[in-house]
Parts: C-alpha cells; sequence; structure tokens
C-alpha cells in the first residue's frame, strides 16, 4: 500500500511539474487536444480541444494559481470517490498494443 501511494504521488508531482514547467510555458493561443472527455458535470456536449490560454485559467485541477501540494491533496480527496473509468479496458489494450489499434476488429475490445 505505501508503495502504490508513493507512485501515485510521484506521478501528480511530474504532472504537476509537466503542466506547470512545460505546458503552461507554450503559446497561449496554441490549440490542445483532449482525450478522452468525459463530460464534467454542467456540460451537455464534448469538447475535444481547448487552448493553452483556457487551461491556465479554467482548469480545475491546475491552473496558474495552483501549487503542487493542493493539487496531490484534490487529487487524493476525488480519486478515492472515483470507480474505475467506463473505457479503461479498451485504452490498456490499445496502449499494450502500441497504439495499433487499426489492425484490430471491433469485436476484440472488452467493453
Amino acid at each position: 500500500m505505501v508503495r502504490h501511494v508513493l507512485i501515485f504521488l510521484r506521478a501528480v508531482q511530474r504532472l504537476y511539474l509537466i503542466l506547470s514547467k512545460k505546458l503552461y510555458q507554450l503559446d497561449e493561443n496554441l490549440r490542445i487536444f483532449l482525450c478522452p472527455d468525459y463530460l464534467s458535470e454542467g456540460r451537455l456536449e464534448y469538447n475535444s480541444q481547448s487552448s493553452i490560454q483556457t487551461q491556465k485559467s479554467t482548469n480545475i485541477h491546475i491552473n496558474v494559481q495552483t501549487i503542487k501540494a493542493e493539487l496531490v491533496e484534490m487529487r487524493n480527496r476525488r480519486d478515492a470517490t472515483l470507480s474505475m473509468p467506463k473505457i479503461i479496458l479498451p485504452a490498456i489494450q490499445i496502449n499494450m498494443d502500441g497504439a495499433d489499434f487499426l489492425n484490430l476488429k471491433q469485436t476484440e475490445f472488452i467493453i
């Protein structure tokens, strides 16, 4: 259990560093494509793209005012309430296959 917590903590800290020190340093008008969109509460339409500027100002997980300790605490609290994502099994299959999903038949996915 302690090992899983340490791995998670490092993953969240790495996420913070990647977003705050790399991604958020890019041109604010740069379009970014999001995948997948889980259609958060209050929205009626899926959104597949955004901009650096939009994410820096409105991302509920990490924006320009978020500090690392806040992100870790928020993710711990939030993740404790989540069940397994609906599309995790096909996502794992695609990742394990090196994203060579074009050679897979639709029936090979476990949903």
